[in-house]
């Protein structure tokens, strides 16, 4: 749970991801998991329901999302407060001159953190499907909440895709089968490094693929790019530092500690 919370750190969100839409395109599900790791895919599972829980807001009906939607902006503004007393630096989203509309920071976060998540979640979990449901309702009510008050963006990146065009695009990412193009701060999409759990020397995970996959083109290039990323000779990825101090803590907990010595004492 320590590394799962660790994990809600912006800078590991797209780790988070990586892992958990690899799962997906590698056709993995709760009834087909490799006996081999199943912790890894757990651990994995773990990460993005914890990141999505956090911002659940943007699943609930309309009226409630933006209470705490409201509430979120205050809270971040307090925080922003503080920082100015203690001389920090204080981003925009915590700055109360500049803090943006209610309905272009809800879109940002739709776009950039909940619907990639909530969209390789809905594959695991059919019954998550109403939640994506209502982030589509919320985010076309967002677009439109944004378009008549007149504000223009003032969120990062949010510049590259207007009030319409995000509501559009957290559809297609609630879409599990589709592609993910992981965005990058500049706005530019990326592949990123293959960091999916189970990547050591073992073969991909899962036989069956998706329906809307089998027989075509797109799945046999899919599949021999999952198969390269899973062969022998690849090295295994290693963790990153957080985990690895995590897990370093973790067995220094369970090392027995010896009794000292009469000598040994104070």
């Amino acid at each position: 749970m320590i590394d799962a919370i660790l994990h809600t750190d912006p800078s590991r969100y797209e780790t988070v991801v990586e892992q958990v839409r690899a799962l997906c395109d590698q056709g993995v599900t709760t009834l087909n998991i490799d006996s081999n790791c199943q912790t890894e895919v757990r651990q994995a599972l773990t990460r993005a329901l914890l990141i999505t829980g956090d911002l659940s807001h943007q699943m609930r009906t309309c009226e409630t999302a933006n209470a705490w939607a409201s509430l979120l902006q205050s809270e971040l503004c307090l925080q922003g407060d503080r920082e100015k007393e203690l001389g920090l630096p204080v981003a925009p989203i915590r700055d109360r001159s500049r803090q943006p509309h209610r309905a272009d920071f809800q879109l940002y976060l739709g776009w950039s953190r909940i619907a990639p998540l909530l969209g390789a979640q809905v594959w695991f979990f059919p019954t998550l499907e109403p939640a994506a449901s209502q982030l589509k309702d919320n985010a076309s009510s967002w677009a439109k909440e944004l378009q008549s008050s007149g504000f223009e963006s003032q969120v990062e990146q949010a510049s590259l895709n207007p009030g319409a065009g995000r509501a559009k695009q957290i559809c297609v990412l609630l879409d599990a089968s589709r592609p993910y193009p992981l965005v990058k701060g500049n706005g530019e999409s990326r592949s990123g490094q293959d960091e999916s759990p189970c990547s050591q020397n073992r073969k991909v995970l899962g036989q069956a693929r998706r329906p809307s996959d089998q027989g075509s083109k797109g799945s046999n290039e899919s599949a021999s790019t999952a198969a390269s990323l899973h062969k022998p000779g690849n090295p295994p990825s290693r963790p990153p530092a957080m985990v690895r101090e995590v897990r370093r803590w973790q067995e220094e907990k369970m090392t027995p500690v010896s009794p000292m010595s009469p000598s040994q004492m104070p």
